[in-house]
C-alpha cells in the first residue's frame, strides 16, 4: 500500500516537473535567453 503511494506520487512529479520545464521553454525569459546565447556564440567564434 505504502510502496503503491510512492510509486503513484513518484509519478505524479515527474509529470509535474515535465510540464514545468515545458513552460520554461515556452516562456519569454527562455527566448531572451537563447538569443543571449547565440549572439554570445556569435561574438566568440569573430575573436
Amino acid at each position: 500500500m505504502i510502496s503503491n503511494f510512492y510509486q503513484i506520487r513518484k509519478k505524479l512529479l515527474t509529470v509535474k516537473l515535465a510540464r514545468m520545464f515545458a513552460e520554461v521553454e515556452k516562456s519569454d525569459l527562455m527566448t531572451q535567453y537563447k538569443e543571449l546565447n547565440q549572439h554570445l556564440k556569435a561574438q566568440y567564434h569573430r575573436w
